[in-house]
């Protein structure tokens, strides 16, 4: 996938993990995640309204860059926030109704 640091297949890993409504929140926070340093392999399933989840048991990704996390709109920052602690100095996203 162009513009993406992490490979496909840890993008695909990552649109598994959210329900199909939120895809391109998922691609746009996946598009800030710098690389992992090594794959997980561990996975949970879980089903959410009739759609199957697969949830990564751990990932091992850096942090992004804060001045990336500003790009993104407030729904890509709460899911860039499930994969990663949220720093203090990251941009408070708005809770989305």
């Amino acid at each position: 996938m162009p513009g993406l640091a992490i490979s496909e297949q840890q993008h695909q890993r990552f649109l598994q993990a959210f329900p199909r409504v939120l895809a391109s929140d998922v691609t746009a926070a996946a598009s800030v995640m710098p690389a992992a340093s090594h794959e997980h392999h561990r996975e949970l399933a879980v089903r959410v309204d009739d759609e199957e989840l697969v949830l990564p048991y751990r990932i091992y990704h850096a942090e992004p860059d804060p001045g990336a996390v500003t790009t993104l709109a407030p729904p890509a920052q709460l899911v860039l926030r499930c994969f990663v602690r949220a720093p203090p100095r990251w941009p408070h996203a708005a809770a989305q109704p």
